[in-house]
């Protein structure tokens, strides 16, 4: 319970389908007069029943606040992987969260199943006892699946009490799917005798054997009678609109909401069924149907509205995708296809020199990166516990909110929450669209920003030196080069500072090369302190290094403050870190060059070591 209000988590997948969006408004409708509040935890796709591969889609699942909903609704047909329900039943019942599971059966749940023989036997008793067909054709689908024997055998038994004889001659097996089913239909439609109707497992299936029958310019239902099973929106576009069976949106949410109250009031409930209605409809013959124009216009505009939305959302992960930063690819997610929502990330992914995706890393806290209704223009620490930003006044909404997980490389990154204020399935569709385009362009930015941190530390390994992390001579003829070409540097002065530590192969003899490596690295980092921050400091090999000044500096002053860091660094070790410097310098000209101008430092420089070791 959340603020005085009961919330129901809805587990499912789809919810753009036109049976899923209308369940969900129907639901919502009965439990918002009930004073409760729907929270939808969704996927995008369903998972084909495989048990076997990792599904981070699934991830949403672990989003659910167990500790605060009042029941949980699991849609198990819609999901498809036994896994997944289970691990939902596993979470919510050290919760003793009432846990109704529509389309399964599962220890300790109430369950709320659809009765499709008692369905399908509406359909076959139509076409065989209204209709008064006598060969009629069964296209299956898989053979020893459940639901297609049940209806198989259902099947049988009704040509048996219409007295019609039944043989393996009037199966066909379709698998559920297209390309099964047209291959099935070339053989059937090859016999010397066609059947008066064929009554399909479902209505994919039923849709093709029509598409077929169309092709081979057999009339429907003149010349042959087609059948469906589940209601696809999609049958009501055929030509003919296809017969079928369905249950209605409103008969599942009044038995949801039955099981729901009951296990919330602490009475037992039995399971309950749902039994399919019979829609008939042209294409068994019958006029219960007739479909208007405006319901293939509305196809057609959704199509083309969905079509223009893709391509909107596919600019937009490209965008952030090539953004420099998650704060840039915040202002690319602002745009009326991406209106009542949010977006929170797990704080992991903001650190550029690691991959998130790759690495042992979970989401642990959460930040807040986008926000339609306050846009704010930074990134904020979100606490998951919060569940979605300004939830008090969403609540009181009456309207669902729609959970979608933010996965990339099979691994999730954090959530999006939709709160659309009413039923429209062009936006419940555009959800899956716009979790889709933040996942690819968040997910793009991220993977690609550690490969331009990886780009720039090999960059790194080729240009500078590892142990002073000052230029090797290769990124310092790049750097200088660039530099000294400039024409607005043409007149400017330019000082060279050479560096030599003294005494270096006593410190390697005396103390070891490590020490000698400390002496080194102490000496590059004396010599960049005392630099301008804009001097270009090289190490030319060994214990030999350079500045290059550009600009007015007073070169004494340098080397000053060079001998002092190196008299207080050497304060911490057991040897004393001396260096001699020279310095040069000459104004820039086109044609200057810049070898004479080092060489000009390094004699100094040889001259002043040379008066040193005379002075011992």
């Amino acid at each position: 319970m959340i603020n005085g209000k009961k919330i129901i988590a809805l587990c499912t997948s789809r919810i753009y389908d036109p049976q899923q969006h209308s369940y969900i408004k129907n639901l919502n409708e009965q439990l918002k007069k009930l004073d409760m509040c729907l929270f939808i935890y969704a996927l995008n796709m369903d998972l084909y029943w495989n048990e076997n591969l990792p599904h981070s889609e699934a991830g949403i699942f672990e989003l659910i606040p167990y500790d605060r909903v009042d029941a949980v609704v699991i849609m198990d047909e819609k999901i498809k992987s036994k896994t997944v329900s289970k691990s939902i039943i596993a979470q919510a019942r050290p919760h003793s969260v009432p846990i109704i599971v529509v389309d399964a059966e599962y220890e300790g749940t109430t369950n709320i199943y659809y009765d499709y023989t008692a369905g399908f036997e509406k359909v076959v008793r139509h076409v065989i006892e209204d209709h008064g067909v006598t060969r009629p054709h069964f296209m299956a689908g898989f053979k020893n699946n459940r639901f297609s024997e049940d209806r198989l055998d259902c099947f049988k038994r009704v040509m048996k009490e219409n007295g019609l004889p039944f043989d393996e001659s009037m199966v066909s097996y379709g698998d559920f799917w297209a390309v099964p089913t047209r291959e099935a239909m070339k053989k059937l439609l090859a016999r010397d005798e066609l059947p008066q109707a064929i009554i399909c497992a479902n209505d994919i299936m039923a849709i093709n054997v029509m598409d077929v029958l169309a092709e081979a310019d057999i009339r429907i239902p003149e010349d042959m009678i087609v059948t469906g099973f589940d209601g696809l929106h999609e049958g009501d576009l055929c030509s003919p609109p296809l017969t079928t069976a369905s249950c209605s949106s409103k008969q599942l949410a009044d038995a949801v909401t039955k099981a729901i109250l009951k296990r919330l009031n602490g009475e037992d409930c039995d399971n309950i069924a749902v039994v399919p209605g019979f829609m008939p409809k042209k294409s068994c013959g019958c006029s219960g149907y007739l479909p208007a124009d405006n319901v293939t216009n509305s196809f057609n505009i959704g199509f083309y509205r969905y079509e223009d939305d893709m391509r909107v959302l596919y600019e937009m992960s490209v965008k952030m995708q090539m953004s420099d930063s998650i704060e840039a690819a915040m202002c690319c997610m602002r745009d009326d296809k991406t209106e009542e929502m949010c977006c929170i990330i797990s704080k992991n992914c903001l650190a550029a020199d690691r991959n998130f995706f790759l690495e042992d890393v979970d989401m642990g806290d959460m930040c807040l990166i986008y926000e339609s209704y306050t846009y704010p223009n930074e990134i904020m620490d979100f606490d998951r516990e919060d569940i979605v930003p300004g939830l008090d006044i969403l609540l009181e909404s009456g309207y669902p909110l729609i959970f979608n997980v933010l996965d990339y490389m099979n691994k999730p990154f954090g959530y999006t929450v939709f709160s659309y204020h009413r039923y429209d399935i062009t936006e419940y569709s555009k959800s899956a669209g716009v979790t889709n385009a933040f996942n690819l362009g968040l997910g793009g930015l991220i993977t690609l920003r550690y490969q331009r941190y990886l780009s720039n530390k090999i960059a790194q390994m080729y240009l500078n030196d590892n142990l002073t992390g000052l230029y090797n001579r290769q990124g310092f003829q790049a750097a200088i080069d660039n530099e000294l070409e400039k024409p607005a540097n043409y007149g400017k002065p330019l000082t060279a500072i050479m560096f030599d530590i003294d005494g270096l192969k006593a410190i390697n003899d005396n103390f070891g090369h490590d020490a000698g490596d400390r002496a080194i690295a102490k000496g590059a980092s004396a010599l960049k302190e005392a630099c301008p921050p804009d001097a270009y400091c090289v190490r030319f090999g060994g214990d030999e290094m350079i500045a290059l000044i550009i600009g007015e500096y007073n070169s004494d002053e340098i080397i000053s403050q060079i001998y002092s860091l190196l008299e207080e660094c050497s304060k911490n070790e057991e040897f004393e870190i001396k260096a001699s410097c020279g310095a040069f310098s000459q104004p820039i000209t086109q044609d200057m060059e810049l070898t004479k101008v080092i060489k000009r430092a390094d004699e100094e420089m040889y001259e002043i070591k040379k008066a040193r070791k005379q002075n011992k």
